[in-house]
């Protein structure tokens, strides 16, 4: 888009050079004014200098006619506005200029001044918005491309975010379902264990009541209601003293008791009287 501080360029295209110098004493003043004197000489200074704002062409000209001119302009600058300057006013001639030219405009020779100035500044006006339409259509352009790039990368964001939480829950199903598997074996363990701690105290209290039993059973010892001995684990039958020495604390001191010692004294008594007595004896008898 042209610089605003910078005047508009308007090349002037005329075989008549009166005609140039007018314009150029009218306009100088207001545009950046370039004039020719021929179509070829007029794209000459627009390679030169650039892109005309304007393009004022009359169409009677020696070789290629005005409407000619503006057509290869139209094609190479189309925003450049395009005005013709005629003298006729035949139908055929306009109609050409409207649809091979495309021009803005067609101003009947001898121009008036003021009527021109009018023109001039409204076809200035129409290249403005032109260049202005261009650029925002440009700058639009580029922003539905970098929006287009960032709808793009969006998508692909939520795509990848779409897959990574699809994975997230299938990672959590998964590991929920390992967690309710992991709470009913443990649940069926500790139903297990509960039944295993009611079994054991069983089975304790069980054993515990045996221990009792085989305390009470060891206190028992099998003992001879006649010689007294007594029978130990292996079946073998021991002396009283003898047990009690070796499978005790107990060591004994020998002595009698005054009822063993009397039925002991009976008992010697009765084994001498039944002795024969002596010599002496027998005389005496």
């Amino acid at each position: 888009m042209p610089d605003p501080q910078t005047p508009h360029k308007i090349l002037y295209i005329d075989d008549e050079k009166i005609n140039l110098s007018n314009f150029s004493k009218a306009f100088a003043g207001h545009y950046a004014i370039f004039t020719a004197a021929s179509a070829e000489e007029a794209m000459r200074i627009i390679e030169k200098e650039g892109e005309m704002a304007l393009v004022i062409t009359d169409q009677r000209m020696p070789g290629t006619t005005g409407i000619e001119l503006l057509a290869r302009v139209a094609k190479a600058w189309p925003e450049t506005v395009r005005i013709i300057l005629t003298a006729y006013t035949d139908a055929e001639e306009i109609i050409d200029a409207i649809n091979q030219g495309r021009v803005f405009r067609y101003i009947v020779k001898p121009w008036d001044e003021h009527e021109l100035d009018l023109s001039i500044k409204n076809a200035i006006e129409l290249y403005r918005l032109t260049k202005q339409n261009v650029q925002l259509m440009q700058e639009l352009k580029e922003k539905n491309i970098s929006l287009a790039r960032i709808n793009a990368e969006l998508e692909e964001r939520v795509a990848l975010r779409t897959r990574e939480l699809h994975e997230a829950n299938v990672r959590l199903k998964y590991n929920n379902d390992q967690l309710t598997v992991s709470h009913l074996k443990e649940k069926k363990m500790s139903e297990e264990l509960a039944e295993l701690n009611q079994s054991l105290t069983k089975r304790l209290r069980e054993l515990d009541q045996a221990l009792r039993n085989i305390r009470d059973l060891q206190r028992l010892l099998p003992i001879c209601s006649y010689c007294k001995k007594i029978r130990d684990d292996k079946d073998y039958w021991h002396e009283l003293d003898s047990y009690m020495q070796q499978f005790s604390d107990f060591s004994f001191s020998h002595s009698i008791c005054p009822d063993c010692y009397k039925a002991e004294m009976e008992k010697i008594k009765e084994e001498t009287a039944k002795k024969p007595g002596k010599k002496g004896d027998k005389g005496g008898e």
